[in-house]
């Protein structure tokens, strides 16, 4: 028996080594494996992330065993360039709505809000509304434009436009309905409303608001300044 106070021989440990070797070698390939939580992160030859899978965060960094599962893939830089996360579609089953516009813009004289443009999609499978309109106010004349879901009731903050102005209303929306990655809570498959509400506040002359220019669903990866009160301005 050899002394287990001395280091083994160069030849014991490339015999050791072999043997291990060809008994990994006459083991069976493994059809498959699985794992119970946990992230992979798939990296580049730099050490950047390119795709993560598991347990991530909204952002896609590497989360603990309560973050929800998801599948992220990254662009360069850092940049998340598609995700789906648990309990969001993401970018799964995307619809696009088929834009209408009125043949002239519209003129509001009311003091309080009135529907001037109407939209909607089922099943929204990003989180944000981006509408940009352009408003006019005759002189001494100041007015409100919004945007509204139908389905829900709920409005956004309004975009103020001054007297004599001219320029461009625009919304950055995370809207209500229960879709789209940021809303991590199941079954959302609420419908989408959009509508634009516009009223004149001072004044005796007019508000023309045009037909949206833009009216998209986005993401909060691509619009970080979405908010709930739709963060509106006017410019």
């Amino acid at each position: 028996m050899s002394d287990p106070t001395l280091p083994p021989s160069l030849a014991a440990e490339l015999a050791d080594l072999r043997r291990r070797l060809d008994a990994l070698e006459r083991s069976p390939r493994l059809p498959s494996s699985s794992i119970r939580g946990g992230t992979f992160r798939f990296l580049d030859s730099l050490g950047n992330p390119r795709f993560v899978l598991g347990n991530a965060k909204f952002d896609g960094t590497v989360g603990g065993l309560t973050d929800a599962y998801g599948v992220f893939t990254y662009g360069d830089g850092g940049t998340v360039i598609a995700a789906a996360r648990e309990g969001g579609r993401g970018q799964l089953y995307p619809t696009s709505p088929i834009p209408i516009h009125a043949p002239a813009p519209t003129i509001v004289t009311s003091a309080t809000f009135v529907g001037v443009y109407e939209s909607g999609i089922q099943k929204p499978h990003l989180e944000v509304v981006s509408v940009q309109m352009y408003v006019i106010t005759d002189a001494a004349t100041t007015g409100e434009v919004r945007l509204a879901d139908a389905y829900t009731g709920t409005t956004t903050a309004a975009a103020s436009i001054p007297a004599a102005a001219a320029g461009y209303a625009r919304f950055e929306w995370l809207h209500p309905a229960k879709c789209g990655l940021y809303d991590t809570r199941p079954a959302r498959l609420g419908s989408l409303g959009v509508d634009v509400h516009a009223r004149r506040v001072t004044g005796t002359g007019n508000v023309t608001v045009y037909t949206p220019r833009i009216a998209e669903l986005s993401s909060l990866y691509l619009i970080p300044t979405a908010t709930t009160d739709g963060n509106p301005s006017f410019t």
